[in-house]
């Protein structure tokens, strides 16, 4: 028995990289001449990993732990709300690394995806308890025969509507007052449950978009949607919520429900750049000045000498004089002065038409799955009324949402599974990169966190702390 947990003891300081460059060279010769240690350091490794898992699972239910004591009443304490959701949530981790053969159905799945990739779809009437999580729009009102300009509340953005720009649906100008209608998503807690997919095109390996800010924008007059005129475009300086370098600006297809490039160039200031504009406001008041100085300097003020020239320099000042400063008028050239660009405001996109806009940057969703779902509660009891499932990857500034039946994914991705019933309750689950997942039919034991996460603001909290803890654990694993 000494001798079995001193091995344990021995691999446990390899897997933690604990040996000296020696020892490691010797621990991996004799792994690789002896099968029968190898499998057992493989198995060692899958029981630290698995420990690390359950450790982060339950700090996890430690974290709704409190917001249960946030937006609840006290209630009669029981371990088991705390041992069992870790209990369920660690059981599929295990059932994932001992899944049987893929089947036939998960045959024809990757078959679908490499041919038709599902494609986020807009689900019927959303529970109203789901309004809590969606930005509303802003409405103005609007002169066609004057334009406007709109100052953004979000962010530090500008939508320039010039003069007669819309028409009606059968192309004739819209005369006196319509509204504008505009509602900005800056990160994905706005995106989740904003009915919006984040896919990009329909194409063979399925591509995303990485999200720096996303602006929908409409415009009605009587109930009527209105068009941009032929001829016409709005204007938008865009602050993008992160700098970062190749952005595009994408047009959702509302059709195909996928972002189609718009070709404009989203071209970032350098930092530190900036523009040098007269100030004239400055400059006039500097002159007055000077003028009112003069003025009151001047020999009228003193003992007037009709045509007589003297030096002011040599000449004693009668008394009543005061003797002239030589002072020039201000130098322009002064009051030219700098204004610093905003680093992350993109100027003058050109919009051609109403709807929405997304300044992103498309990318391929690696290690690309597709699953079949089933979903239960941490007491195993079906939730066969699934609304909507949007799907947050830490790693990226975007939610997709899809029909919760059928969804594609990263597989070794750190994701967050939100899950909308049609009686408005909220689900989650947390998706570790440890966890192996493959392509085929899983079931997901969801907690209900409807009690502690009401809106966005609890939402944005929930997923930071995910995000802090998924840090943490890397660092440690690392």
């Amino acid at each position: 028995m000494r001798q079995e947990l001193q091995n344990i003891e021995y691999i446990e300081r390899y897997l933690e990289n604990g040996l000296s460059s020696i020892e490691k060279r010797k621990f991996e010769q004799h792994m690789n001449e002896d099968e029968g240690f190898k499998q057992a350091v493989n198995l060692q490794r899958q029981i630290i990993n698995q420990l690390k898992e359950e450790a982060f699972l339950s700090d996890v239910a430690n974290y709704h732990q409190e917001f249960i004591q946030h937006h609840t009443k006290p209630k009669r304490f029981s371990p088991w709300w705390i041992i069992l959701p870790i209990l369920c949530l660690i059981s599929i981790p295990i059932v994932w690394y001992n899944l049987p053969p893929q089947e036939t159905k998960s045959v024809a799945i990757v078959k679908e995806v490499k041919n038709t990739p599902i494609k986020a779809t807009k689900a019927e009437a959303a529970p109203a308890q789901l309004k809590a999580f969606q930005t509303a729009f802003v409405t103005k009102k609007i002169s066609a025969r004057k334009g406007a300009t709109i100052q953004l509340k979000a962010s530090k953005s500008t939508l320039h509507i010039p003069k007669n720009a819309v028409v009606d649906k059968n192309g004739v100008p819209v005369k006196g007052a319509y509204e504008v209608q505009y509602r900005e998503l800056r990160d994905r807690v706005d995106m989740a449950f904003s009915g919006l997919p984040m896919n990009y095109k329909n194409q063979a390996t399925a591509e995303g978009v990485n999200s720096f800010g996303i602006l929908e924008v409409r415009a009605f007059k009587d109930g009527e949607e209105l068009q941009i005129a032929p001829g016409k475009a709005l204007s938008l300086d865009y602050e993008v919520n992160k700098r970062a370098k190749n952005l595009d600006l994408y047009y959702l297809d509302e059709t195909n429900q996928t972002w189609e490039s718009t070709s404009e160039v989203v071209d970032l200031p350098k930092r530190g750049a900036y523009t040098e504009e007269f100030d004239s406001i400055a400059y006039k008041a500097a002159v007055i000045a000077h003028n009112e100085k003069f003025k009151n300097m001047g020999l009228k003020d003193g003992v007037e000498r009709d045509k007589d020239a003297f030096n002011l320099q040599t000449t004693l000042i009668p008394e009543g004089m005061k003797k002239l400063e030589k002072e020039e008028r201000p130098d322009p050239n002064k009051y030219i002065v700098k204004h610093y660009k905003n680093p992350r405001l993109v100027e003058d996109l050109r919009l051609n038409s109403f709807g929405v806009y997304n300044c992103g940057k498309k990318y391929k969703i690696k290690n690309q799955i597709a699953v079949s779902a089933d979903y239960t509660d941490l007491e195993q009891i079906a939730i066969d009324n699934a609304h909507t499932l949007s799907i947050i990857d830490i790693n990226y500034n975007a939610a997709y949402s899809f029909k919760p039946e059928q969804f594609i994914c990263n597989s070794k991705a750190n994701n967050v599974f939100l899950l909308w019933s049609k009686e408005g309750k909220l689900y989650a689950f947390v998706k570790r990169a440890t966890v192996k997942m493959n392509t085929g039919d899983y079931s997901f034991q969801m907690e209900d966190l409807s009690d502690k996460i009401k809106n966005t603001a609890d939402l944005k909290r929930y997923l930071k702390f995910v995000e802090q803890k998924t840090k943490e654990t890397v660092t440690k694993i690392e």
